[in-house]
């Protein structure tokens, strides 16, 4: 088994102190790769035999993904600067016609702090907002990319057989079994106030962190490999690592196509923690140039979690991102279970996220079939208003029975629900009848300009436009096809200048 002592993932769990953003390192000796379907052994082994390299692990059965390093493990150093070496053979696989993906397998540190034992009162009023039952009968499929789960009967009454379901990645095993805490904790987490009488609920344990919370992304990939053949519907990652925040432009990055490929093949939905660095993870806001991965990456099939408090409010040591984070959830001080059934209070935007993929799950199994699109679209349309403003794209803290009302009630996806507004008078509304139609409900009549904006800023649409008292339809310029995200509908007038969101 190679050597993976210095291959760790951030577990975001560790939260009173917190260092500014860094980038991760990385094994300057090993690179990830990708082939093609059509890609023949030959291409593989010109390239191996190119770049002085051998197959590590690899291929993976769904994505033919390798994990390969130098003949010589002092190769990258002889130049003196072995992150050119190890580039130069990124370079090189990204100009080949046969490599699909390609990356560099990040290094990060881990760090965890347990919260004082007088918190956990508090604690438990916290929580208090997601104490409902939650109930559904369609069976959902949901993994933890994480350190295991315990074998405690004491915290799982059935969610969970280790025995049968799930993997070790890091050690090899069948037996994903958690002797850190962290995936327990998250685990606790999402499976809390979920009844499960009918089964509906199945959690697994994919392994990508060891027993000292050291992975690695390559780990994570062989995971999104197996989630992919074995049927998993969501997948919750509380982890990221820290690079240049144009990562995720990559047209070949590895861990991208990943996901991808889950998407297109599997219709997986990844809930992913935003990180633990106070910064700014939007790519023209970002002073150090970094951000956290995977959930900066551009896939539609993520959802980015920052932390919030029991107040809605940003916590201290959130990454956040109007265009790159999606939500805030609940991450400070939050009581879950270690890896004996104890109480364990911990906090982060793991936290956060795992409370995420709680609704996720929730909301997956009350459809008649799983459609991650749905889910994510109800989860970001139903938040309430956070007093953080402009931190992350919905404004907006996830709110369980909005979002199941949502689900069941509207067509999500079309505008139909209207999100945060500016506080006006509530004499003023407006809905989407239907795509670039909208119904006004006024409280007089007045002229006014209405324009739309686009995820990016950009005017593209406006008009003037003369309301009537009462509600009337008015027909628009549609948004345009294929353009998801956050748009803002501002109307002006004389008295009025009201702003509404709509998640398209």
């Amino acid at each position: 088994m190679r050597n993976i002592s210095s291959l760790f993932f951030t577990l975001f769990f560790s939260i009173h102190l917190f260092s500014q953003i860094s980038l991760s390192p990385y094994a300057y000796d090993e690179l990830i790769i990708m082939f093609s379907d059509t890609a023949s052994s030959q291409d593989l082994s010109d390239f191996l035999i190119e770049e002085g390299m051998f197959v590590v692990e690899g291929p993976t059965p769904v994505l033919n993904c390798y994990l390969l390093a130098y003949n010589d493990p002092n190769l990258p150093y002889a130049s003196g600067n072995p992150q050119d070496t190890i580039n130069g053979s990124k370079k090189k696989a990204n100009q080949n016609s046969a490599v699909t993906g390609v990356g560099l397998n990040f290094l990060v540190s881990t760090d965890s702090k347990k919260a004082r034992q007088e918190v956990v009162e508090m604690v438990n009023s916290c929580n208090g907002i997601f104490d409902a039952e939650l109930t559904g009968n369609s069976p959902i499929y949901t993994s933890i990319f994480d350190t295991g789960i315990t074998k405690s009967k004491r915290v799982w009454n059935g969610y969970y057989d280790p025995s049968s379901f799930g993997f070790d990645f890091v050690y090899n095993s069948n037996h994903p079994t958690d002797n850190h805490n962290h995936g327990t904790h998250m685990s606790s987490i999402i499976s809390q106030n979920i009844v499960n009488g009918n089964g509906a609920l199945t959690l697994s344990a994919y392994k990508t962190q060891g027993d000292d919370g050291v992975g690695s992304v390559f780990d994570a990939i062989k995971a999104i490999d197996k989630a992919i053949s074995e049927g998993i519907n969501i997948v919750n990652m509380s982890f990221s690592y820290n690079v240049e925040a144009t990562h995720g432009a990559e047209p070949k990055s590895a861990i991208r196509l990943a996901i991808d490929e889950a998407e297109s093949m599997g219709g997986i939905l990844f809930v992913a923690s935003a990180g633990n660095d106070s910064n700014d993870n939007d790519f023209q806001n970002n002073v150090a140039g970094l951000a956290a991965f995977p959930s900066s990456l551009p896939n539609d099939n993520i959802i980015s979690v920052a932390s919030a408090d029991c107040n809605k409010m940003i916590s201290s040591f959130s990454n956040y991102g109007q265009e790159s984070v999606d939500v805030f959830a609940p991450g400070e001080d939050i009581i879950g279970k270690d890896r004996f059934g104890k109480p364990l209070v911990l906090s982060g935007t793991s936290q956060a996220t795992a409370y995420v993929t709680q609704l996720a799950t929730y909301l997956g199994m009350n459809q008649a079939i799983f459609d991650w699109e749905d889910v994510k679209c109800a989860i970001l349309e139903g938040t309430e208003p956070s007093p953080s403003i402009g931190k992350v794209l919905t404004d907006g803290f996830i709110n369980y029975e909005n979002s199941m009302a949502i689900l069941l009630n509207n067509p999500c996806g079309t505008g139909n629900y209207i999100g945060h507004s500016n506080d006006q008078e509530e004499a003023f509304n407006l809905t989407e009848e239907e795509s670039g139609t909208y119904s006004i409900q006024s409280n007089k009549n007045q002229n006014c300009v209405m324009q739309i904006i686009d995820p990016m800023g950009r005017v593209f649409f406006k008009q003037k436009v003369q309301l009537f008292e009462g509600k009337h339809s008015y027909e628009f310029k549609d948004i345009p096809t294929g353009s998801r995200g956050i748009y803002l509908i501002n109307i002006q007038g004389d008295e009025l200048n009201k702003t509404f969101k709509i998640f398209k």
